[in-house]
């Protein structure tokens, strides 16, 4: 049975078998973290419909990605810048893992080996921690802030959503980075790979300049 039908037969039960009021089971169509998240999916929909999303990678990764430690901090940069845009930890870490396995295989690491650990595992953390400063960037960020309103009687906007978490988002950044070179020691054959730079720059050409779809969005 399609998703949509099942939701309306369950809000119809609750209504003939009195399970709760009407005001109860209507008031999910009334609640602004619905229309949140829709919005969301929305501009992501955009975003994943241009090559924007693929353009800031390789602009970050054009610009640091000629050693580990560049490499590792322009993944977990970028699904932070992406978190304005794309509200899904998800869909970020989707986004972003073909192009850091594509990375990883242009540079010939093996299965198993350090460096591939390092960076996989920077995706996983970059998408997490990117959940944090934005308030659209995860669905239980709205969820918390609809249960504070409804329980506490405390209304975060977006804006004190950004202040309240960005002391706690900027170090995370950092310290992800510092663990991770630390637990993931490197041979001296992955210090550097300019290559992949240039490769990176060629694909940046390949997309070719800002379309309006890109600016629109």
């Amino acid at each position: 049975m399609e998703l949509g039908v099942t939701a309306i037969l369950l809000l119809v039960l609750m209504l003939l078998f009195k399970v709760v009021t009407m005001e109860i089971v209507f008031s999910g169509f009334s609640s602004p973290a619905i229309f949140l998240i829709i919005g969301g999916m929305m501009l992501a929909k955009g975003v994943n419909d241009t090559h924007l999303a693929k353009r800031l990678a390789y602009f970050i990764l054009a610009k640091w990605a000629g050693t580990a430690k560049g490499l590792l901090a322009s993944i977990l940069i970028i699904p932070q810048v992406q978190a304005f845009f794309i509200p899904a930890v998800a869909v970020r870490a989707t986004l972003l893992l073909p192009i850091a396995q594509m990375l990883l295989d242009q540079i010939g690491v093996k299965e198993n080996e350090n460096l591939r650990k390092m960076i996989l595992l920077g995706v996983a953390f970059g998408g997490t921690i990117s959940g944090t400063v934005v308030l659209t960037a995860a669905i239980g960020n709205i969820l918390t802030v609809k249960l504070i309103k409804q329980f506490l009687e405390i209304q975060i906007t977006y804006i004190k959503w950004f202040i309240y978490t960005v002391p706690i988002w900027l170090p995370l950044i950092p310290a992800a980075w510092y663990v991770l070179i630390k637990s993931f020691p490197l041979p001296a054959e992955y210090q550097e790979f300019h290559h992949v730079k240039r490769e990176l720059r060629n694909k940046l050409k390949d997309i070719g300049p800002i379309n309006l779809a890109e600016k629109n969005v």
